[in-house]
């Protein structure tokens, strides 16, 4: 082979790699999830600062799509801008956002109610927030699940206890306590059954084992996967823990100061990162030494 012609191929593996290391992953099968070009800009005193900076991916039908990045790197932004819940001082500039191939940008704000918790559920990383804690907590799951399905109060109440024994919490005691009475880890548990029990075709988990211990988490996880054999629901996992979501995610987005510098699936991400980014995430991962 000529030195002209080696080079050549040089540079079309290397093009290749390029297109890799930022372009969305594209898949046959029809998106329950597609983000296109998203710009998320905060707005203070007149001025503005850009957040998100044009990123693109797709969730498939049964996929778990983790998007990985330090805090501050726009990953929880993201998730609220697709919930339609952005704070007032931030908004979507451009881009488009479609669920199940309708655009989520378009809609009504009472469709985008409805959406959530019913269509696309949600576990949020500030647990604490999700309860209101003058209610006891069976009551506020009961009246969740009516609001979304037609169900009497009591095929509403054995729901709820069938899923609080589901994330392994003392059913009885965790249905009649108000919130203030449980601990962190027992709350954020209640959050993830009250974010599975109605079965989403979408599930955006922000952090979801936070305050769990390692053998907690690790049931917890296996609970989404779980559900997603059964129901055939997408999961968008955000994270911070890169070693977790290799074990777990299908494919893998990872985002540094508001842009997506590397995609790929779990097996390339793990094996032949191409982004200085991911590679340092990469060493920073705890190892076990034998």
């Amino acid at each position: 082979m000529s030195i002209n012609a080696l080079s050549k191929k040089t540079v079309d593996v290397l093009d290749s790699t390029v297109d890799r290391v930022v372009a969305p992953l594209e898949d046959k099968n029809e998106s329950v999830l597609r983000v296109e070009q998203l710009y998320i800009d905060a707005y203070l005193h007149n001025k503005s600062k850009s957040l998100v900076h044009g990123i693109s991916f797709s969730i498939q039908k049964g996929k778990t799509f983790a998007l990985v990045g330090e805090s501050g790197s726009g990953k929880s932004v993201t998730a609220s801008a697709i919930i339609g819940l952005l704070p007032k001082a931030l908004r979507i500039r451009a881009g488009h956002i479609f669920f199940r191939e309708e655009s989520i940008l378009t809609q009504t704000a009472h469709d985008r109610r409805e959406l959530r918790g019913k269509q696309i559920g949600i576990v949020y990383q500030d647990y604490q927030g999700s309860f209101t804690p003058s209610i006891k907590i069976g009551n506020q799951l009961v009246e969740m699940i009516r609001s979304h399905r037609k169900l009497s109060k009591s095929d509403a109440s054995d729901l709820a206890k069938l899923w609080l024994a589901r994330v392994a919490l003392p059913v009885e005691r965790v249905y009649l306590s108000y919130p203030f009475e449980l601990s962190g880890g027992q709350r954020q548990r209640i959050a993830i059954a009250a974010a599975l029990m109605l079965e989403p075709s979408l599930l955006i988990v922000d952090e979801p084992t936070t305050a769990l211990d390692v053998i907690t988490s690790a049931l917890i996880l296996d609970l989404i996967a779980q559900l997603q054999a059964e129901t055939g629901c997408a999961v968008l996992h955000i994270s911070h823990h890169l070693r977790q979501v290799l074990q777990r995610a299908n494919h893998i987005a990872v985002m540094q100061e508001g842009k997506i510098v590397e995609q790929g699936n779990a097996k390339q991400i793990r094996f032949w990162p191409l982004h200085p980014y991911t590679k340092m995430l990469l060493e920073a991962c705890p190892k076990l030494i034998r």
